[in-house]
């Protein structure tokens, strides 16, 4: 009689994220971005990160408050809901905050309450985003002269350095080891964006549990053609 083959069902455990400046991997398409952060000043009271969506912006901005808190003793406050009220409580706590992820259509009264508050307080905003301001919708004139004048980095396409320190990265916030054979393959043979690596490490963590297997080429080999089926069709 033959054996029948059971899965073994896994369960979603969380997954330990490293926003530490240990965990950041500095490269050419990213320095930029991480000078502008590194040492806030209230010579700009205001600055702005660009990337796509898996690029790295919120672990620039948990680096951007931790220097904050290096150098003025503060903790920035994180703004998740963009409107008079929020900004107004956020104002009360710190003179330091980060915007993180800025979409249209954007609260325009609110931001630039928000950038007001900031600067007449001395403090600095750090505004990211998966486009630069222009496409924003921003019809506020004053709006739109503040935002011109706010210094930016864009987070360029990364190379193979900085993508074989993410693959690593987002495997080890599961607790998994990936040999360099099998982040060589990933290299060569994956879409090479941040977020579609989180994609995977996550497919692959739970696919190797599932099966009792360990993350190797051929397991990453079926991980990719997985997600590649549903975008072909």
């Amino acid at each position: 009689m033959p054996q029948s083959r059971f899965r073994q069902e896994t369960l979603d455990f969380p997954v330990k994220t490293m926003l530490g400046r240990e965990d950041f991997f500095v490269a050419p398409s990213n320095r930029e971005a991480v000078a502008l952060i590194e040492n806030p000043s209230g010579a700009f009271s205001s600055l702005l990160i660009v990337g796509p969506k898996g690029s790295g912006k919120t672990h620039l901005a948990h680096l951007f408050a931790a220097a904050v808190f290096e150098k003025f003793g503060e903790k920035p406050v994180f703004i998740s809901e963009l409107t008079l009220s929020a900004v107004e409580k956020a104002l009360d706590v710190s003179r330091f905050a980060v915007l993180d992820e800025v979409r249209s259509p954007v609260g325009e009264e609110a931001l630039f309450h928000l950038m007001n508050g900031v600067k007449n307080r001395g403090g600095v905003l750090l505004m990211t985003a998966e486009k630069n301001y222009p496409s924003w919708g921003i019809r506020l004139p004053d709006l739109i002269s503040r935002l011109s004048a706010v210094p930016s980095a864009e987070l360029g396409m990364p190379d193979d350095a900085l993508m074989s320190a993410v693959w690593v990265k987002f495997f080890a916030e599961r607790g998994v080891s990936v040999a360099p054979d099998a982040v060589a393959y990933l290299l060569k043979n994956a879409e090479r964006s941040f977020g579609f690596a989180a994609r995977v490490a996550a497919a692959a963590d739970k696919k190797a549990l599932s099966e009792k297997r360990a993350v190797t080429i051929p397991l990453l080999k079926d991980v990719l053609k997985s997600i590649a089926a549903p975008l072909s069709r």
